[in-house]
């Protein structure tokens, strides 16, 4: 019997020129990748209706959690006795499609915007921090939830100082500071001008 990597190279082979064959999860799955960050992922089903057939999925390149709506995965199944040359056909007609390119054109503009947001982030962080020591970049180490405010009084034998904590979403690229108020309302003016 011919195993799912086997099978994903010889569907590469009659997809065309730029298209492969990889290892997956498992010893029963493997993705077919092709030109422009292309991808299906193969499985050979071990269970209900479809046992012992073939599933296709397209796959997207991975991309920011905020994107939406989010891209949607088309499925197609065949027999695994088919021959490639007529699964890679099946495979054009049904899954890569040119609403799916456009799906992917889709994501991979949104990662773009994304990774150039992420970058002035971090060039703005490296700046602010540079000027105004007392301030802490908390990153992107919030890990998920939404935007969150938190005022922290620090009570001694003086007046009561305060520190502000703004933290947003992880993958909003947002740039998160913890500081004293009067250092953030420095560092704010700063970057308004």
């Amino acid at each position: 019997m011919i195993t799912v990597l086997e099978l994903a190279r010889a569907i590469a082979t009659e997809l065309g020129e730029g298209w492969g064959g990889s290892p997956a999860y498992h010893a029963e799955s493997a993705f077919i990748y092709g030109p422009g960050e292309q991808r299906i992922f193969i499985v050979r089903e071990n269970w209900g209706a479809s046992k012992g057939r073939v599933k296709a999925s397209t796959c997207f390149p991975e991309e920011p959690k905020q994107l939406y709506p989010r891209p949607k995965c088309s499925e197609a199944t065949f027999a695994p006795t088919r021959l490639p040359k007529a699964v890679a056909r099946d495979l054009e007609r049904k899954l890569l499609t040119d609403e799916y390119r456009a799906e992917i054109a889709r994501v991979l503009d949104a990662r773009e915007k994304y990774m150039g947001a992420f970058q002035k982030r971090q060039a703005l962080a490296g700046q602010l921090l540079a000027q105004f020591p007392t301030l802490v970049d908390r990153g992107n180490d919030q890990g998920e939830g939404d935007v969150q405010r938190d005022m922290h009084t620090k009570h001694g034998s003086g007046p009561v100082s305060a520190d502000l904590e703004i933290y947003c979403h992880a993958d909003t690229g947002e740039l998160t500071l913890r500081g004293p108020i009067a250092d953030l309302v420095k560092a704010l003016a700063a970057v308004v001008g």
